[in-house]
Parts: C-alpha cells; structure tokens; sequence
C-alpha cells in the first residue's frame, strides 16, 4: 500500500533498533534462532561482536531503507534473519523487549524469520593468517584493498540494485510484516522444551547450514563480512524497507 511506501524512520526508532540489536551483542545460545537444534547442543552457542544500523535510512524510489550490520564469530542457519524479525517484532509493538533474553533459554520461542532478500556476505577478513605470515617475506596478506573501488562498484550495480528493484517488484518485505501478529513468540506453551524448532516463515533461499566453525580459526563480517582468522563474522541486511 502506498500508506506503508511513504513510512519514514524517525529518530527515536532508529535509537531504539540500535539498542534491541545490541542486545544480540555477546556470548549467547542461539537454539531459537535455528531450525532443529536442542538447548544442549553446543554448536549453538555463537559469539556476535557487534550490531547495529549502519548509517543512517535512505531513500531508493519511494520507500526508505535501512542497512543493517552483524559482526559475529560464525552464524547457524536462519541466525541472522531471525534476529532482525524479532527485532522488527518488538518495535511493532507484537512482543515486548525482554523475550530476547528469555529466548537465550532452555524453553521454545516462536520468532518470526525476516526475508532472505537483501542478507548478503560483502567482504572477507584474514586477520589472523595476515598477522602469522602477511609479514614474513614469504606469503603476501589476504587483502582486497586494491579491488575495493571495483567491489564496490559491482556490489551496488549488480547486487544493491538487485534487492531494490526486487523489493520494489514483489513487496516481500512490507508483505511479510503483516504476518507478524500471527506468530506466538513467548506464549507458546503447546510445544515441550526438547522438540524441534517451528520454523514456518519464509524458507531461506540457501538451504544448507555454515560448517562448523572452530573457535579462533575464523570469522566473518555479513553487509556480511567474514575474519578468517578470530572466528569473526559479520553482516548487513540491505533488504529491510523501514517501514514500521
């Protein structure tokens, strides 16, 4: 609807995605934000260094846009758009703030997945390799500082534009905000601790899971971004139209 089109972030909102999206910020078990994984398995633990809006919302044709930036050390499948749509939930006022931490818990939580559109890998880290060897006149560092202008060209000529147009085209975002009320988030008492992760949203356009990173190793930055060398990912969402 032309209504939702014309929303406009204001600065109180922008404030306050900032401070759910640092809630994510830490050493957390991330069981809910998956699909079929227990509270006891260990791969769910996942360390997220930083999150937050980078920059400030912007306008493409008529809606605005915001890009969002997730720096963590590896990411399970669906993590990510799970953390926005609970994010997007709360500002909708559809749960209240603390279901973040009740979701670090043992108990189910049914969070809304964010669509896939616009969650994209953008540059890759090799901190660690580049610290042990860059500097041993034998190996160069892993670097693409020389092709940063072309990246970046490419990125938003054949990828940015991409989401736009997409979004533009098909509503997926301002489409899936409607379904929002019709999830249970903490209020879900039908499904026992142990049982699978209900995970009815949007199915993810990769349907296969990050190997399992090992600690120190790696890490990624996702506009993504990706450090292979602290166990370091990180992220942006480009797709997120800032309509409330």
């Amino acid at each position: 609807r032309q209504s939702e089109r014309a929303y406009r972030m204001q600065a109180d909102r922008v404030a306050l995605v900032n401070r759910l999206l640092g809630k994510y910020v830490g050493n957390h078990k991330f069981h809910n934000f998956t699909s079929r994984r227990d509270f006891d398995d260990p791969s769910c633990r996942r360390l997220i260094h930083s999150f937050g809006i980078k920059g400030e919302p912007y306008i493409h044709g008529n809606m605005e846009f915001v890009t969002l930036r997730v720096r963590g050390q590896s990411f399970m499948l669906h993590q990510i758009r799970k953390m926005i749509g609970l994010v997007i939930a709360i500002s909708k006022g559809c749960c209240n703030e603390e279901i973040i931490e009740h979701a670090w818990l043992k108990q189910r939580v049914d969070i809304p997945k964010a669509p896939g559109l616009g969650l994209i890998l953008d540059e890759i880290f090799f901190a660690g390799y580049d610290k042990r060897y860059g500097e041993d006149g034998c190996h160069e560092p892993l670097t693409f500082t020389k092709h940063a202008d072309y990246i970046e060209k490419f990125k938003h000529e054949k990828i940015i534009e991409h989401i736009f147009q997409k979004e533009d085209a098909e509503c997926g975002m301002l489409r899936w905000l409607h379904s929002l009320p019709l999830h249970r988030y903490n209020k879900n008492t039908l499904e026992s601790a142990d049982a699978p992760v209900n995970d009815t949203a949007n199915p993810a356009p990769l349907q296969e899971e990050v190997p399992e990173h090992k600690p120190n190793e790696g890490s990624a930055v996702l506009e993504q971004k990706l450090d292979k060398d602290d166990g370091t990912v990180a992220g942006e969402d480009k797709s997120a139209p800032s309509d409330n």
